[in-house]
């Protein structure tokens, strides 16, 4: 189809667009609410973009006020509108092909989530940007209904699929054949999710099939549901501009080859325990203070986050750290599966909700009611009797002060959020005439030294504090109760207890951990500029350092690899460098060798999993890991995805077998698939921390130490 012709149809597609554009309420989402301008008679590149500050977004979407893009696609988009100071311009399309037609016409400069349609139907009137992400298909079923772990478990079951599935042809030949009591019940390709949601979990369904960008919008409303395993099968997600845009084209791909992992965070899940195992990460919901967890040296700290950590080793999980600004966020995030336990010192009636439980308690301690140091004394709470109490809006010790209030008359403030415990502290600390309430063990910990600020009374008796975990997760919940059980007051817990709670941090103290909100290593320098040059994401690079050399730029290896980036000379030598003694030479060696394996993977791979075959392939060579995509496809498994696919053919091939009466293996692969993990858990708490802290100023020494 020409441009001339596509342009023809921009005026009976214009309409269209006007109406649904406009339907997106302001009161639904204000962000997407859409002014339009006349349709221009041709596309813009980079240059008129910047001249009028919008970049226009064409998406599939209908009239029902939301916006119907996956989060990670919208913060990637937002994000690379802002870095070029554009707003961003949301247009919805009642189809692919007024998609297609208003990218043609210029009506838009962007078209996202697209179809397989659009995309066989726009090669060679559009440029494709590399592929960032990848879609595939999710079995969901009711937890707690027979388990469903292959596509050979389907057979029997009542199965809810869209015509373009990727399994549709297999299973319905299965249904076709005699006795095997499989029916398929065909959903449009429009269906409304959340009624296929809603009718799987009435039981009308035992199992469906259903994309998963669409599952992670929904499923959070359907605790009841649970995702039991991915398809093995994925196409790669991309954006598409005009083919007379490669200003655009380029800026865009050179965006998201050095952004594209710190958008894919996010994934939203409610598995319990066994599907946690099998994805070897537990996510800790949490807030920054020395107690739940801090940042220093480029490792996680806390007695919250270390003792989490002892529970998922001992189930073989690694723990991804996810943070959050209120008591009320943590919640949030809990409920829409954005992580799996919340572990920040919290009594166990912090949450009276009821899709919530608690664990066994694990630590116990008080609030402490604190204020000026030069303040009338305060013995119990009688004295607080016409005094006023501030609290964070995030403070778990509101409900219990609330019940209070009325008996012993005194005024409950509640501060708006973005005021933090250490900020009310700051203004107690000037002279403000007014109490607050924190933890008692935080308190000693952090302040009991300062002259000017006086812990008076505990609230009340030892609260005891648990890690909060949704109420269908059973089997997590279980498995925590008998680690505390275990643990509790033993040899590492009382070891860890003595290290958090018993040695009150040093000034110094403080300002390291300060300190490393702007700084993830040493050679933070070195790798940015090496890193952009390259387009990688430098906190890949630092946590990729981490776990070769711990930051030591005098590491030598068994095999004879040196430096911060254990590069083996002979490799170094390969790619151009005589000397790789100094850090400098020796981080950009590192770099350039991961750019060189990079390139040796198929350009339409997404970038994540180039990404994570790259690094495999740093670690135990491209042949290697290519000999595992091979054996992965034997295996019904995904060659082009790492996590729980390739990764699992790279286990097999370290598996010891017998040959000629001799114990042999085809390599010690295991160490690279623990490699990949870890670099990537590191930097995903890299991103986190750096995402979430910027602080203002180190000279306030309680600042976001002290938020419980």
């Amino acid at each position: 189809m020409t441009t001339q012709r596509l342009r023809a149809l921009s005026c009976a597609c214009l309409s269209l667009f006007i109406l649904l554009a406009s339907s997106h309420s302001t009161a639904t989402n204000p962000q997407f609410d859409v002014h339009l301008s006349p349709v221009p008679d041709q596309t813009r590149d980079l240059e008129d973009i910047y001249k009028s500050g919008r970049l226009r977004v064409l998406y599939l979407g209908g009239a029902s006020g939301e916006l119907p893009v996956p989060k990670g696609e919208q913060e990637m988009l937002a994000r690379f509108a802002s870095e070029n100071d554009l707003a961003l311009e949301w247009l919805a399309a009642a189809n692919d092909w007024n998609m297609l037609s208003g990218l043609a016409t210029g009506y838009g400069d962007i078209v996202v989530g697209q179809g397989k349609s659009l995309q066989a139907g726009i090669e060679g009137q559009a440029r494709f940007t590399v592929p960032w992400g990848a879609s595939y298909e999710q079995i969901v079923i009711r937890a707690g209904s027979p388990t469903i772990q292959t596509k050979q478990d389907l057979l029997g079951r009542r199965v809810a699929l869209n015509t373009s599935s990727g399994l549709w042809p297999e299973l319905l030949d299965i249904a076709s054949g005699k006795d095997t009591g499989t029916e398929l019940v065909e959903l449009a390709e429009d269906s409304d999710i959340n009624q296929v949601m809603h009718r799987l979990s009435a039981g009308k369904y035992d199992a469906a099939i259903i994309n998963r960008e669409a599952i992670e919008q929904f499923l959070p409303e359907y605790p009841e549901l649970t995702v039991a395993f991915n398809l093995p099968s994925s196409e790669p997600r991309v954006w598409a501009v005009s083919d007379q845009a490669p200003q655009l084209h380029f800026a865009l791909n050179e965006f998201l080859n050095k952004n594209h992992l710190q958008f894919n965070l996010a994934d939203r899940y409610l598995d319990d325990l066994p599907r946690l195992q099998d994805k070897r990460i537990l996510r800790m919901i949490t807030y920054k203070n020395p107690v739940n967890y801090y940042f220093a040296d480029g490792r996680s700290h806390g007695f919250e986050y270390d003792l989490l950590k002892r529970f998922a080793k001992d189930k073989r999980m690694r723990v991804e750290v996810v943070l959050a600004d209120t008591h009320e966020q943590m919640l949030e995030m809990l409920l829409r599966g954005e992580g799996d336990v919340i572990a920040a010192s919290l009594p166990n009636t912090a949450y009276d909700n009821e899709s919530v439980r608690f664990s066994a308690p694990y630590n116990y301690s008080a609030a402490m009611v604190v204020g000026r140091s030069r303040g009338e004394e305060l013995l119990d709470l009688r004295d607080l009797q016409g005094k006023k109490i501030v609290l964070p809006a995030r403070s778990p010790y509101f409900s219990q002060l609330k019940l209070l209030q009325e008996q012993y008359g005194f005024k409950l403030v509640k501060e708006a959020p973005g005021v933090d415990t250490s900020t009310i502290l700051s203004r107690i600390t000037d002279g403000a005439p007014y109490l607050t309430v924190i933890n008692q063990q935080v308190f000693h910990i952090n302040i009991s030294d300062d002259g000017r600020v006086k812990g008076y009374f505990p609230l009340s008796e030892s609260q005891p504090h648990g890690w909060a975990v949704r109420k269908n997760n059973e089997e997590l919940l279980s498995a925590l109760n008998k680690f505390v059980e275990k643990e509790y007051r033993g040899k590492y817990y009382n070891m860890l207890y003595a290290n958090y709670f018993d040695t009150p941090l040093q000034e110094e103290d403080f300002y390291q951990v300060f300190a490393t909100v702007e700084e993830l290593s040493p050679y933070d320098a070195l790798v940015r500029e090496y890193a952009e040059q390259y387009e990688f994401d430098w906190r890949l690079i630092v946590a990729q350092m981490f776990q070769e050399s711990q930051f030591d730029p005098e590491a030598v290896s068994y095999a004879g690899a040196e430096g911060l980036m254990q590069v083996l000379p002979s490799t170094a030598e390969w790619i151009g460098f005589d000397k790789i003694d100094d850090p400098a030479t020796n981080i950009r060696a590192g770099i350039e060798y991961m750019h060189k394996l990079r390139q040796q993977f198929e350009s339409d791979l997404p970038l994540e999993e180039r990404t994570w075959f790259t690094l495999a392939a740093y670690n135990a060579g491209f042949a290697r890991v290519s000999q595992a995509r091979q054996l992965a496809v034997e295996m019904g498994l995904d060659p082009n995805r790492w996590f729980g696919n390739v990764d699992k053919a790279m286990l097999k091939l370290a598996k010891p077998y017998n040959k000629d009466g001799k114990k042999m293996r085809v390599c010690r692969c295991g160490q690279t698939v623990v490699y990949v993990s870890e670099i990537r858990a590191l930097y995903n708490t890299y991103v986190r921390f750096t995402k979430h802290t910027q602080l203002a100023s180190l000279g306030i020494r309680q600042r976001n130490l002290l938020d419980i």
